[in-house]
């Protein structure tokens, strides 16, 4: 077998198409990331005996001090990490490729569940596994970062995915009762749900959410960037759910002058609701369009990803982020993809974080399965500098979010 320390941008792309398991591997993933994070994109591959082309690997060098880089492989190679002999060779060949360039170690997390849970996060014994890849890895040379819960990760190691090969109707029994009917109400508001390349908006929406929900969002650029790299090639897509609130004020009052002459039992409670709609609606009331909720999607030939989402206080009153996630869910099942990706959750709810525990319990709500990867594997090169990094880069990462909720508080004052 041979070892291609860059593999052509054609190649590469191809291969990539036939082998899509994670859009993170994609070539324009590479060039994104050394866009926004300095990471520089390496892309490597293995050819067989024959000259085909049988793995390849998108590899984000991030250069450190004195020379020293360490490379990731994020999500994974493309390859079938079941062909031992394959996943072999690529390993060895890639450990010499870091040990030539300075890197200190390579970490790959290949988006591969390591055995069925159930719901509540329970083994399910007689369900599908991955234990022997798992030790295949470590007898390869791989460190396992061990079973993490949280978002200690590079990735997370737990989703929630929902399978898009069922019928509609299955997936619909699966959520929650009270999500179904909180989706069925958008329906009397018209929303517009539709696909767009304003990321301005959707800035502004997540900003809404980042203040409000205390986390940090990418800055602006940051989505400009990522949509005009990857949402030229629709690897990346924004969608978003307009209402007309000229239209929307008028049924408000109409609805609510129905609600007070009408002997309805909850018809304090309806009148309550209406008068907050009918409220936040007011400076709103001349315009003909108003965004109240926007997504941005990553999507492969076989799946697709939810990767942030952002709304107004006229969505949350509107149930808006329910629509979008329903929306999603058909035009995943319009494009042929197998699952939708709620990317990312926790791996027990016996944590201190009660945010995260609400995030876990929402997306739960939509009745995906409950998946967990197969977790961080790193082969190591310089192990006095690995164990250093491994220590400091944690206490750096925490030092630098603590800095960036500083300096948007002092933004915010």
């Amino acid at each position: 077998m041979r070892f291609s320390s860059n593999v052509s941008k054609k190649d590469y792309i191809l291969f990539y198409k036939n082998h899509d398991r994670t859009f993170m591997q994609s070539y324009e993933w590479g060039e994104f990331n050394k866009e926004v994070r300095n990471q520089n994109p390496h892309y490597v591959g293995l050819y067989d005996d024959n000259g085909k082309l049988v793995a390849v690997s998108l590899l984000l060098e991030k250069k450190l001090f004195f020379g020293y880089s360490y490379f990731y492989a994020p999500r994974g190679f493309l390859l079938d990490y079941n062909n031992l002999e394959i996943l072999t060779e690529f390993s060895k060949y890639l450990y010499e490729y870091i040990k030539k360039n300075k890197g200190i170690f390579l970490r790959h997390d290949p988006e591969i569940k390591y055995q069925t849970i159930d719901i509540e996060g329970n083994v399910i014994k007689e369900g599908d596994n991955n234990y022997e890849l798992f030790n295949n890895l470590l007898k390869l040379g791989y460190k396992h970062n061990g079973f993490t819960k949280e978002f200690e990760s590079t990735q997370p190691r737990y989703t929630f995915r929902i399978d898009l090969e069922q019928d509609l109707d299955q997936i619909k029994s699966n959520i929650n009762k009270s999500i179904i009917k909180k989706i069925n109400k958008t329906y009397e508001y018209d929303m517009l749900f539709r696909e767009t390349s304003d990321t301005d908006t959707f800035y502004n929406l997540i900003q809404n959410n980042s203040i409000k929900d205390n986390f940090n969002s990418y800055s602006k650029d940051y989505y400009k960037t990522e949509y005009e790299i990857l949402g030229t090639k629709d690897i990346i897509k924004v969608f978003e759910l307009v209402i007309n609130p000229n239209d929307l004020y008028k049924k408000t009052i109409k609805k609510l002058e129905e609600l007070i002459s009408s002997n309805s039992n909850n018809k304090n409670q309806n009148i309550e609701r209406q008068n907050k709609i009918k409220n936040i609606l007011e400076p709103f009331k001349k315009d003909r369009e108003l965004v109240i909720c926007s997504q941005i999607c990553a999507l492969t030939s076989k799946g697709m990803w939810s990767l942030y989402i952002g709304n107004n206080n006229i969505g949350t009153e509107l149930y808006a982020v329910n629509r979008m996630y329903y929306e999603m869910i058909n035009y995943g099942k319009e494009h042929k993809c197998s699952f939708l990706d709620f990317f990312g959750t926790i791996g027990s709810t016996n944590i201190k974080h009660k945010s995260l525990i609400g995030i876990h319990n929402y997306k739960k709500n939509y009745g995906g399965e409950y998946t967990e990867f197969i977790g961080e594997f790193d082969l190591v090169n310089k192990k006095i500098l690995y164990f250093i990094f491994i220590k400091l880069i944690p206490i750096y990462r925490n030092i630098r979010k603590k800095l960036i909720k500083i300096g948007r508080r002092n933004n915010e004052n």
